[in-house]
């Protein structure tokens, strides 16, 4: 009876173990070589009412969102369209750009808008 239990476990270790080391050794699809670019983007068009002065814990958001029926997204600007921001701010806008995904500091990624264009609507 021992003598089948030590059979068993040492069975399961080798068969779990090979199992294991097999899975370590597979590379995950997902991950991309750093050599490698990926070039899909998403451009688009939001039109809502645009929010300055945003502050998140630690610091962990760009300060600007657009709010849109659909939902809010954040805004990552340049230096002038920055300016213009705060010219705007609450006030309806259409901002084109880019859809991104960045990571948080806390919690998730956070889904951000790289700004192409900026004006009052």
């Amino acid at each position: 009876m021992i003598r089948m239990l030590v059979v068993f476990v040492l069975g399961a270790v080798f068969v779990f173990g090979q199992t294991a080391e097999t899975a370590a050794k597979q590379k995950d699809p997902s991950e991309k070589k750093e050599t490698e670019k990926d070039d899909s983007y998403i451009k688009l068009e939001a039109k809502g009412k645009l929010v300055t002065g945003i502050r998140a814990p630690g610091g962990d958001t760009t300060g600007v969102m657009i709010r849109t029926a659909v939902g809010s997204f954040e805004l990552e600007l340049d230096k002038e369209q920055k300016k213009l921001s705060d010219k705007l701010s609450d006030k309806t806008v259409i901002v084109t750009g880019m859809l991104l995904l960045k990571a948080g500091l806390k919690g998730g990624p956070r889904t951000l808008i790289r700004v192409s264009s900026l004006k009052e609507a």
